[in-house]
């Protein structure tokens, strides 16, 4: 028995990646090799999962294929000649069946099936090659071989569905007839799309490079977060976004789109109306589309600094008709997900921490008069221990998890006003944010505003402005450095009492490690506000020239500042 795959090369597998997944080739000779084989060397080729009931498909079945550049259609027709198994194709998967098994689901009104051949065309008359025919309300369907061509049994009243990528869907009614001829439209509101690429945009159709985009529409601007890289997150194949910081409310992110290239950077470079700039800067209500420039080709006139991928963000402009106004507005509760319960009993934790040292072979940390002392002391809580302190402050019983942990009510609010009058068209915006965030001192207001503003002086020359700026007003607190988390939390002693009278409280057990911290102390000792200032302008000009050319005139300006207010407690 053998198995032997002939790879193309790795420029012709590129263009039958990013081609219809139903007009993926394979190569594959085999001779005398079970069926089953043959359908593993498919599916690592091609994008293609096959379900089927081992039952019913014999695996084991010999059979020998020798397919060059073949379509999978004619591969799996050569396979199963002379069997009783059919396939139909549901996006990427194969159902592989029996053909008495698809008859059975049909309506007792249309069980007698009639042999239907065809050819399905685009409008220029061109065979098109993987159309997938389907019956309407089955999963039974075939696909047009090299020729356009297909065969199918169908009940006579059924309808076909013909679907291909970049086409509209077209069904009819199979009446009497014997032969079909079908010719596709094209889907002109997928293909003429216009994506950014590089300095200038192109309808989708005419696109050859890898680039992906994401339009921003209602469905991806209601989820409840406040940053666009949130929003990216899974928008978009082939995009990885992770966050690079476990600070609560950090918007500290990652991208990778081409995976590790440059050395010890894989960031892609990212332009907001042309200029470089932070994501988690952008109002999510702002942005019109999202462009991702994948391969060499689509990023090539960026440089090096395209190496890992560009990611170009365009935001809304003013566009014909009337003035709208739009509001949107999104108010969540956030509490943390409690996932380890911790010990807020200072008498559990002293029994447990002996018992743990027990099984090590070692003594007792926490003596038996220290227990007991305890436990009096928390059968009379509101009682005076000897330093006059109320017991429940003398012999303090903390959950950490509660005194660090909050319940938060986060709100996000947004109002734009988009119009054009005559040449110009304008699109303006302001929005809100206030995330107090579930750990203390972690929150942070923002106030985000931007003008985009254009005119058309004559036919020939635009000019206007993009203009955006943001103010943020973020908690500082030495939690912010990464000493302070939820597992450091969880691990504090509870014999140490928050705050009691204007002071932070220290260790109260005798055996306990002094130099245990008091986690509000941690937060407040470097407490402060980080105010931040940043205006963004550009001022254009376009210049329209010949037939096809365009220059733009372009001035840029950023200011950027910071001010932060600290106080130490000593």
């Amino acid at each position: 028995m053998k198995l032997t795959c002939a790879l193309l090369l790795t420029a012709s597998m590129g263009v039958f990646a990013t081609g219809n997944a139903q007009t993926m080739r394979v190569n594959i000779q085999a001779d005398n090799v079970s069926t089953g084989k043959i359908l593993s060397e498919i599916e690592k080729q091609t994008d293609y999962l096959f379900v089927y009931n081992k039952k019913e498909v014999d695996l084991k079945r010999k059979t020998s294929v020798n397919a060059v550049n073949k379509t999978t259609a004619e591969v799996l027709s050569t396979i199963f000649e002379g069997t009783d198994i059919i396939y139909a194709i549901e996006g990427e998967n194969i159902m592989l069946m029996r053909k008495e098994q698809n008859l059975a689901v049909v309506p007792d009104a249309v069980q007698q099936d009639n042999k239907i051949t065809g050819t399905v065309l685009d409008p220029t008359g061109m065979p098109v090659i993987g159309a997938n025919i389907m019956i309407k309300g089955t999963t039974n369907g075939t696909i047009t071989d090299m020729d356009g061509k297909f065969s199918l049994d169908v009940p006579k009243g059924a309808i076909l569905v013909v679907t291909y990528v970049g086409y509209a869907n077209q069904e009819l009614q199979v009446g009497s007839q014997k032969t079909l001829s079908i010719t596709l439209k094209e889907d002109s509101e997928a293909l003429d799309e216009l994506v950014v690429v590089g300095y200038s945009t192109q309808k989708k159709v005419n696109l050859t490079g890898s680039v992906s985009t994401v339009s921003f529409n209602d469905k991806l601007t209601s989820r409840p977060v406040t940053d666009v890289s949130q929003m990216l997150n899974g928008a978009s194949p082939g995009l990885q976004i992770m966050q690079s910081s476990g600070e609560p409310n950090a918007e500290s992110f990652s991208y990778n789109i081409r995976g590790v290239g440059t050395l010890n950077s894989s960031s892609p470079l990212i332009l907001v109306d042309g200029m470089e700039q932070s994501i988690s800067m952008v109002n999510p209500s702002d942005i019109a589309s999202v462009s991702i420039l994948k391969d060499a080709a689509s990023c090539a006139i960026y440089g090096n600094r395209g190496a890992n991928g560009v990611i170009l963000i365009t935001t809304k402009s003013g566009s014909d008709g009337k003035i709208s106004i739009s509001y949107d507005g999104t108010v969540s509760y956030n509490e943390p997900f409690k996932i380890i319960h911790t010990i807020s009993d200072y008498v559990s934790y002293m029994k447990l921490m002996n018992e743990s040292a027990n099984n090590l072979g070692n003594s007792d940390i926490f003596s038996q008069s220290s227990i007991d002392l305890w436990e009096a002391a928390n059968a009379d809580p509101n009682g005076t221990s000897a330093s006059g302190y109320p017991n429940y402050v003398a012999y303090p019983n903390t959950d950490w998890w509660n005194e660090i942990y909050t319940k938060q009510w986060m709100q996000k609010h947004s109002i734009s006003l988009n119009g054009k009058e005559k040449r110009t068209g304008y699109s303006m915006s302001f929005s809100y944010i206030d995330n107090p965030g579930v750990v203390k001192k972690t929150g942070y207001q923002r106030y985000m505003g931007r003008i985009n503003l254009y005119s058309d002086i004559t036919d020939w020359l635009r000019v206007g402005t993009r203009t955006w700026g943001n103010v943020t007003d973020r908690d500082v607190s030495s939690s912010g450095s990464g000493f302070f988390n939820s597992i450091n939390t969880m691990k504090m002693t509870p014999c140490i009492y928050p705050y009691y009278d204007g002071k932070y409280g220290a260790p109260e057990g005798p055996e306990d490690d002094p130099q245990s911290h008091n986690p509000l102390w941690d937060m407040a000792v470097s407490d402060g506000h980080d105010k931040y200032t940043q205006l963004y302008t550009d001022w254009y000009a376009q210049v329209k020239f010949l037939k096809y050319f365009t220059y733009n005139f372009d001035f840029y300006y950023k200011d950027l500042r910071r001010k932060r207010k600290l106080w130490i407690l000593l």
